[in-house]
């Protein structure tokens, strides 16, 4: 049984790492986007919405 829980473990964990990698990225388009107008906020959500419905 744990050979088989090892290469389980390791899936989960591959997994777990992709999201924190895009969430350093997000962090500094949050700080830039206050920055930014209004407009460039609004377009850039409906990009990040199209993004999300497109995966």
């Amino acid at each position: 049984e744990k050979p088989e829980e090892a290469p389980e473990e390791k899936a989960e964990e591959t997994k777990e790492e992709a999201p924190p990698v895009e969430k350093p990225e997000e962090a500094p388009e949050e700080e830039s986007i206050e920055e930014q107008s209004t407009e460039d906020i609004l377009l850039q959500n409906e990009e990040e919405i199209k993004e999300e419905k497109s995966e």
